[in-house]
């Protein structure tokens, strides 16, 4: 599952919630500190609302490291609504949502950002 491609973030701030635009191929660990620094941010900032745009996003680990990574960020992202825009909803976008649902995290996936956005502010 290896590639070349470089992992990109950008950030923009706004007075009730945090814009983020996910690029390239990332790891686990990559997702990780991206989420956890996110979380610092937001903290410092008083916001609560993450829209995450990971349509040009490529995960570069399997689904035994998915649960790891939720299971990490779980505690964290209770206290965050999070609006997710994913590139389809193959196989790891399916798990990510249903592992938020199943352990009642706000988090959910949209393929569009208008509707992530909509539900965000909902």
């Amino acid at each position: 599952m290896k590639t070349n491609s470089q992992f990109h973030i950008e950030k923009e701030l706004y007075v009730d919630h945090i814009d983020i635009k996910l690029t390239g191929t990332a790891s686990a660990r990559q997702i990780k500190a991206f989420y956890q620094d996110t979380f610092n941010v937001a903290d410092e900032k008083q916001v609560n609302k993450l829209l995450v745009d990971t349509s040009r996003l490529i995960l570069d680990y399997d689904s035994l490291e998915i649960l790891q990574v939720m299971k990490s960020l779980k505690e964290n992202l209770s206290r965050f609504k999070v609006a997710r825009v994913v590139p389809s909803i193959g196989h790891k976008q399916l798990l990510i949502q249903q592992i938020a649902e199943n352990k009642q995290l706000d988090v959910r996936n949209f393929a569009d950002k208008q509707t992530a956005t909509n539900w965000l502010f909902d």
